[in-house]
């Protein structure tokens, strides 16, 4: 029985952590500073340089694009990871699944029961 229950929360952990990577598939963007060889200016005494770049993850951003990498305004491998917010995003996506799985067990026992 327990080896039941530790496979049903591996199964939903599991489908929970690949939710939250298939939410990488929502991007929003942020300001970035990428560079200081741009036209000072009265609004850029520094000379600074902004871009706006990607940032993924649903709900909490967990992937943001990092301007020091080759690959800039693209989200890949090399970019920064936030775990604590990727953890966050299980977590949230293993109660909703978890709710959901649970909810529908007791609903098909309710809907069994009255049919014996």
């Amino acid at each position: 029985m327990m080896k039941k229950h530790l496979l049903t929360i591996a199964t939903l952990l599991s489908i929970a952590i690949v939710t939250t990577l298939s939410t990488i598939a929502v991007q929003t963007r942020y300001r970035a500073r990428v560079g200081n060889v741009c036209q000072i200016t009265d609004d850029n005494p520094e000379g600074f340089c902004y871009r706006e770049l990607p940032k993924a993850g649903f709900p909490f951003v967990f992937v943001v694009d990092s301007p020091s990498t080759s690959v800039v305004g693209a989200i890949g491998l090399e970019d920064d990871v936030l775990p604590g917010r990727f953890a966050a995003n299980v977590l949230i996506h293993f109660g909703v699944i978890s709710g959901l799985f649970f909810a529908g067990k007791h609903l098909s026992r309710r809907c069994c029961a009255k049919t014996r």
